[in-house]
């Protein structure tokens, strides 16, 4: 398996986790839009006929063009009024794949896609195919391009709930152009900015692609004060950096906001296949007053330390361990005290005549108790 399918799998269950934690985030801060792109199975099907189904990918020469098909599949037993249409591929933040919305103007190699924006109703099984054609210009330089195409259904699922979004369920094909030549990678990281998200700090680091090889970027990002203290770090594995394609971000949100204040930020990322490799190091960023304080929060975020010496984690875990420690004291001291209360009042009842059973019975009831005999002679055995 190359490494384009092997991404591609693993993308088409992290596209819908990732699309449903954007759209319950932003509900949550206010800002989720009326309508939400969803993917989702159960209701409409796009393949890419001839190839693995999920993306196509073919090899096209500058000047030359390849006809391709796409099977649209209605799987309920209603009629569904969709949209289909080429969408122009970006990297989404963090790398990854993202099609550009409906009406959304196509660039890049969506130009060389013969694929009409059209919407109709489609009927139920069995499905509908449609052929395109991928037209390559003459002169085009060499390497790998993406493009999509989209089906989704044209008139918004009404929401309900209490985060009533409108849903447009839509599915995507990828269609993987290589145009042959030399291949010569390429990446640039620049611009650092600072946000704050739900009473957390992120940290955002432009990238390009710059070369003609689409990168899958990894390496770690550092975030030091201005005295130049390290106070958190973050690792970076990037999803789908395409080449040709506008450019994208590399994020990381830490545990907490950022006190205001002058940072720095360090990074170097190397794309594990190529070599190819960019950092950034020692870039300012400014963080101003809150204008107002959120405290909603987003568990397993890297930590931000508050000195030059502490560490969140070893203190917390120190002070749990503490904690502990004194209940498992105080609930030891409770049970012996229990013990040897015990133990004295079967001594009582064998100086009367009790039978032997019942000094046993104390020592079985809990393990490890002393025996009445030895609690009994030792003076010390009523005191806690």
């Amino acid at each position: 398996m190359t490494r384009d399918e092997h991404r591609s799998r693993n993308r088409k269950g992290g596209r819908s986790v990732l699309v449903l934690v954007l759209v319950l985030v932003l509900a949550a801060f206010g800002t989720a839009p009326a309508t939400a792109l969803i993917e989702d199975r159960g209701l409409l099907a796009l393949t890419a006929v001839g190839h693995n189904g999920s993306f196509f990918d073919v090899t096209v020469a500058a000047g030359s063009s390849s006809t391709l098909q796409v099977a649209l599949n209605n799987q309920t037993n209603s009629p569904i009024a969709v949209r289909s249409f080429a969408a122009t591929v970006y990297s989404i933040t963090n790398g990854g794949f993202g099609a550009r919305e409906a009406g959304t103007p196509a660039s890049g190699a969506t130009l060389w896609i013969d694929y009409a924006d059209t919407t109709f109703v489609l009927a139920p099984e069995p499905a509908t195919t449609r052929s395109f054609r991928v037209s390559v210009p003459a002169g085009t330089a060499p390497g790998e391009y993406v493009s999509s195409i989209v089906l989704q259904n044209d008139v918004p699922i009404p929401g309900s709930g209490d985060v009533a979004l409108d849903r447009v369920i839509r599915q995507v094909v990828a269609i993987s152009i290589r145009v042959p030549g030399l291949l010569a990678p390429s990446f640039t990281v620049e611009d650092v900015s600072h946000r704050r998200l739900g009473g957390n700090s992120s940290v955002a680091v432009g990238i390009s692609n710059t070369g003609n090889q689409h990168l899958y970027p990894e390496g770690l990002m550092v975030l030091r004060d201005d005295a130049n203290r390290e106070i958190s770090q973050a690792a970076i594995i990037m999803g789908s950096l395409y080449a040709h394609s506008e450019s994208g971000r590399v994020a990381a949100i830490f545990d907490g906001e950022l006190d205001p204040g002058d940072y720095t930020v360090s990074m170097t990322l190397t794309d594990p296949e190529t070599g190819a490799s960019a950092s950034i190091d020692g870039a300012r960023f400014t963080v101003a007053e809150a204008a107002a304080s959120a405290t909603s929060r987003i568990a397993q975020l890297p930590q931000i330390l508050r000195g030059p010496a502490e560490s969140p984690g070893l203190v917390v875990g120190a002070l749990i361990a503490g904690l502990l420690g004194l209940a498992l004291a105080f609930l030891g001291w409770r049970r012996a005290k229990r013990v040897r209360a015990a133990a004295a009042r079967a001594a009582e009842l064998v100086s009367v005549g009790e039978p032997v059973s019942a000094r046993e019975s104390v020592s079985e009831s809990v393990p490890g108790a002393p025996s009445p005999e030895s609690a009994a002679a030792d003076p010390a055995a009523d005191r806690p």
